[in-house]
C-alpha cells in the first residue's frame, strides 16, 4: 500500500483531494492488499463512508466494519475503472449502516490475480446517525392511584435501554391555538415503569431517550380510567385531515403542504396527536 496523488476525487467543482491510498503491485502476476484501524465508539448506530475507485479485473475490493469475531457490515467497492463517475476518475462514495459499541474495526481489501490491477480509496468518515427506532413506548391509565383522583401511568413497550421522561399538566390545558410542549425542565424521570398519582383529567406527556438519543414526545390529554396511548405506531386515521394544523417540537406552526422528514404535532378539532413524516 502506498500515497499517491494527482488523480483524486473532485469533491467540490475544481477542487481535488490531494492524496489517496493506492495499492502497490501494478507489475506482478497476483497481489493482495489489505488496511485496517480499530476505534472505540459508544453504542449506537452508525454510517461508515469511502471514497474509492478501482480496475475492473478486482478479484476482490470491499470495505468491512466489525470486531474481532463478527462483521457487522460488508460494502462492495467501484471496479469501474479511471473515468467518470460521480466524482470523477472512477470515483463513486459507498457506504454501510450498522450498529455497534466497543472496540470497531475498520478495514479495506483488494485482491487480483492478473497484471495491471489497481485500487484506490480516500476520504473515510464515520458517523453516528440519530436513533430513528426509538419508540416513545406505550402508556396505560388503567389503575387508580393511592390519592383520591388520581390515576397510575404505566409504560409498556419501552425500547431496551431507553430511559422514560414525563411532565404533567393539570387541570387539563384548554387546547392552544399554538401547541407547546412542557420546558425540558419540567419532566421528571420515571422509575421502576410507573408514575403513581396522576390527577385524573390532567394532560400527560412522556418520551424515551437512548445513547443520547430523544423520542418524539407522547401526549396523553383528559386522561381518565382506562386510557392507553400507544404512541407514534398506532395514529388513527382522521377524516378531517384537511383542517389539520401541524407544529413542530418547538410549538411554531409549520406548513401542512411543505414538511420536511421529521415528528409533528398535528392539531385536529381540539385534538393533538403525534406524527412522522
Amino acid at each position: 500500500m502506498q500515497t499517491n496523488q494527482g488523480q483524486g476525487p473532485t469533491i467540490r467543482e475544481y477542487t481535488e483531494t490531494s492524496k489517496y491510498f493506492d495499492t502497490a503491485g501494478w507489475g506482478d502476476n497476483s497481489w493482495t492488499s489489505s488496511q485496517k484501524q480499530t476505534v472505540n465508539v459508544a453504542a449506537g448506530q452508525y454510517r461508515l463512508a469511502v471514497l474509492a475507485r478501482g480496475s475492473g479485473n478486482l478479484t476482490k475490493y470491499e470495505m468491512t466494519a466489525g470486531n474481532d469475531t463478527e462483521t457487522y457490515a460488508t460494502a462492495e467497492l467501484s471496479k469501474l475503472g479511471s473515468e467518470g463517475q460521480t466524482f470523477g476518475r472512477g470515483w463513486n462514495v459507498h457506504y454501510v449502516d450498522f450498529e455497534a459499541g466497543g472496540d470497531l474495526t475498520i478495514a479495506v481489501a483488494a485482491a487480483a490475480s492478473v497484471q495491471h490491477e489497481w485500487a484506490s480509496y480516500t476520504g473515510f468518515s464515520l458517523v453516528k446517525l440519530a436513533d430513528v427506532n426509538l419508540h416513545v413506548g406505550n402508556v396505560s391509565f388503567i389503575d387508580e392511584g393511592t390519592a383520591e383522583g388520581t390515576l397510575t401511568a404505566t409504560f409498556t413497550e419501552i425500547p431496551e435501554g431507553a430511559k422514560v421522561f414525563y411532565a404533567i399538566e393539570t387541570p387539563a390545558a384548554a387546547e392552544p391555538a399554538q401547541f407547546r410542549a412542557p420546558a425540558a425542565a419540567d419532566y421528571k424521570e420515571a422509575t421502576n415503569g410507573a408514575v403513581e398519582n396522576v390527577p385524573a383529567g390532567s394532560t400527560f406527556y412522556h418520551y424515551t431517550t437512548r445513547n443520547g438519543i430523544q423520542s418524539g414526545i407522547s401526549v396523553a390529554k383528559n386522561v381518565k380510567n382506562g386510557d392507553v396511548t400507544t404512541g407514534i405506531e398506532s395514529i388513527e386515521a382522521d377524516d378531517a385531515e384537511a383542517d389539520a394544523v401541524y407544529y413542530n417540537l418547538n410549538g411554531v406552526r409549520v406548513d401542512a403542504d411543505n414538511l420536511t422528514p421529521g415528528v409533528y404535532v398535528k392539531l385536529v378539532n381540539g385534538k393533538a396527536t403525534k406524527v412522522i413524516r
